[in-house]
């Protein structure tokens, strides 16, 4: 068979060619995904010899029982004797043979018959519970819990070292190595396949959900198990798609149609491939549950943020409802189809659609048919339906995992890094102690944090005039009072010089106090308030450039003024904008005025001095409609009452 006889038609999981499917060769792959290719284990033959030096038990021995030289079945593990002797073994007496043990239970038997007759007589039974001198064994006591203990002593047999079980040698350094390469370590969801019938030796993918647990271990003899006639034939699987509100399901038979049949139709909605499959019944159906553009069901809002109250909630919760019956029920009625699926796939967005499908009691969560799509699928439809069905089961061109470097090597990376990495890992330098002191108080600055920045000044015994560090970055802005000043922070600026108690004559690099480098006339008022409230022999305001004192009135004052100035320079601005938009607006009429005189000359005007009125009780009006000719009546009777009106007035 040559590359271009292997189409992508062929490359179905549960009908490739016979050709194909023999050649099939499977990748496995090491703990780093190195390609591995394993050896067959080699065991070397073992000799008689062997065996003997290794002292192999050739028959069963019981180590409890007193019996032990002769050989025993596995019954005997179940049988009264062993389970006596093993809770005599537990309290360390000796054990019992067979003749001993039936001698002690005659005896016991003895005794039970004989208080039973005592107490039929004298209506008393004796509470004598002496031991057997023979045997030193507490009999009365113990056989009567044989029978409880018994099924627990059997289940820990296996527990106790009783018989003599041949050791199972360790593996190998070849069998170790061996165990470590598998194919399911490829890190993708599929398991990787080769054959020197596809094209240039391309790796291909076949999904991990299309095997269960037991069978994933072989999966080239799966899939030969697949492929015969008779297994595709009647295998099933199911499809159940449910989100937004929206459902879909199918039960898919893994027998797909003729694609020569398929190939002669034209059909541009659905692929050769997506139109051989064959659904033995299919289902779609929606209920409103989600709102439009808000994402989320009705019954996710309502834990989120509570039950609302609105019509539209309501009938949401009743969707709802409605659509998790409608799904049971559809289950219900493919439970003969369900009980003989292989896998039944179900995509659903949350926990609470998915306990739709294990709430009914027709699936149970522990169901191991039950698996998930390992890719994203879009609105539930019957052609998304086909669609992801045809993704899950035909093979693809997959690329290789790239290596996981091992320890040794990422140790040798790191420790010769390339010259690129060595730009780009700047080891950072460790900051002074004034340094830390400055990104705090910074910080503490930008977030107006008042009783932290005075509780961090306290602590560390700082005083408001600390020069910020380092001095090349805080060039301008050296003193916490430059820096909140040049920022704006009215609040830190009167927070600074009435608490902290800085000092504003203090310059900058570039001889400027904070005054100077204010930004607006708010951040200056707080200086002058400053200079109020501490008074002139607090420091020389005139060195530090701070305006005349001023008092809290009087800055609120000056606020309101600048603020009415401020609203009636936006008024007029705003009457001028507005002036000139009517003459722009005049301008424009005019020009259209003089636009229609030029087109349809100057007109006249219909008033009573002029004869158009009267002209057009001259016209015909027989060619106007019913409408206009009310209107016309309607404004000839206005203008003879205003005409009867005005004679009336001379």
């Amino acid at each position: 068979m040559s590359d271009t006889s292997i189409k992508k038609h062929d490359l179905y999981i549960y009908d490739l060619p016979e050709a194909l499917l023999n050649s099939l060769d499977l990748l496995q792959f090491d703990s780093y995904r190195n390609e591995v290719k394993p050896k067959p284990v080699e065991r070397a033959p073992v000799s008689i010899e062997e065996v003997k030096n290794k002292q192999v038990p050739t028959v069963l021995k019981c180590k409890v029982c007193a019996d032990s030289t002769e050989a025993i079945g596995r019954e005997h593990y179940q049988t009264d004797l062993h389970v006596a002797n093993i809770r005599r073994n537990l309290n360390g007496l000796p054990p019992l043979n067979q003749a001993q043990f039936e001698e002690l239970i005659s005896k016991n038997t003895a005794k039970k018959d004989q208080k039973i007759v005592e107490g039929d007589s004298d209506g008393d039974i004796s509470n004598d519970s002496g031991n057997d001198s023979d045997s030193n064994y507490s009999s009365e006591d113990e056989l009567e819990k044989i029978d409880e203990i018994g099924g627990e002593l059997s289940r820990k047999v296996n527990e106790i070292n009783i018989i003599d079980k041949p050791i199972t040698p360790l593996l190998t350094d070849t069998e170790d190595s061996q165990a470590n390469l598998f194919h399911l370590n490829t890190g993708l969801p599929q398991i990787l396949v080769r054959s020197p019938l596809l094209s240039n030796g391309q790796t291909y993918g076949i999904y991990k959900a299309l095997f269960d647990k037991d069978n994933i271990q072989e999966p080239l003899d799966t899939i030969l198990k697949w492929n015969m006639d008779d297994t595709r034939m009647t295998s099933i699987s199911a499809l159940f798609l449910v989100g937004g509100g929206h459902f879909a399901g199918a039960i898919v038979c893994h027998q797909r149609g003729n694609i020569k049949s398929v190939v002669r139709s034209k059909r541009v909605d659905e692929t050769p491939q997506e139109q051989c499959v064959q659904f033995l019944e299919h289902k779609t159906f929606h209920r409103y549950t989600t709102r439009r553009k808000q994402g989320g069901s009705q019954s996710a809002m309502d834990n989120a943020k509570g039950k609302a109250n609105s019509a539209g909630s309501t009938l949401r919760r009743y969707n709802e409802a409605a659509l998790k019956t409608d799904i049971q029920n559809l289950m219900e009625k493919w439970r003969p189809y369900l009980n003989k699926c292989e896998s039944i796939y179900i995509r659903a967005r949350n926990v609470q659609d998915k306990k739709i499908f294990l709430d009914g009691g027709i699936l149970n969560k522990d169901d191991k048919r039950i698996k998930s799509f390992p890719f994203t699928t879009n609105r539930p439809t019957v052609t998304e339906l086909k669609r992801i069905w045809c993704e899950l089961t035909y093979m693809k061109p997959v690329e290789k995992p790239q290596p996981i470097p091992n320890e040794e090597a990422s140790r040798k990376a790191i420790s010769k890094p390339d010259a690129e990495s060595k730009k780009k890992d700047v080891p950072k330098l460790e900051l002074s102690e004034a340094e830390v002191h400055t990104e705090q108080i910074v910080t503490l600055l930008k977030k107006s944090r008042v009783p932290l920045l005075l509780s961090y000044l306290k602590k560390n015994k700082l005083d408001g005039n600390f020069i910020l560090l380092p001095r090349n970055k805080y060039v301008h802005t050296p003193t916490m009072l430059h820096y909140a000043s040049q920022q704006g922070l009215r609040q830190m600026v009167s927070i600074l010089l009435t608490t902290v108690k800085c000092d504003p004559t203090i310059p900058n690099d570039v001889g400027k106090t904070a005054w100077d480098i204010s930004k607006n006339d708010t951040v200056r008022y707080c200086f002058q308030k400053a200079r109020h409230a501490l008074g002139e022999e607090y420091t020389n305001w005139e060195e530090a450039h701070v305006g005349v004192p001023l008092s809290k009135e009087e800055v609120e004052r000056l606020e309101s003024e600048k603020e009415k100035q401020d609203e009636a320079e936006t008024k007029k601005l705003i009457q001028k904008e507005l002036e000139l938009t009517k003459e722009r607006q005049k301008q424009e009429r005019s020009a259209r005025a003089d636009e229609i005189e030029l087109k349809h000359g100057q007109g006249r005007r219909l008033d009573s001095g002029s004869p158009g009125l009267m002209n057009l009780s001259s016209h015909k009006i027989d060619s106007l409609n019913e409408d206009q000719r009310r209107r016309l009546m309607r404004e000839q009777r206005a203008r003879a009452a205003e005409a009867r009106m005005q004679k009336l007035n001379k």
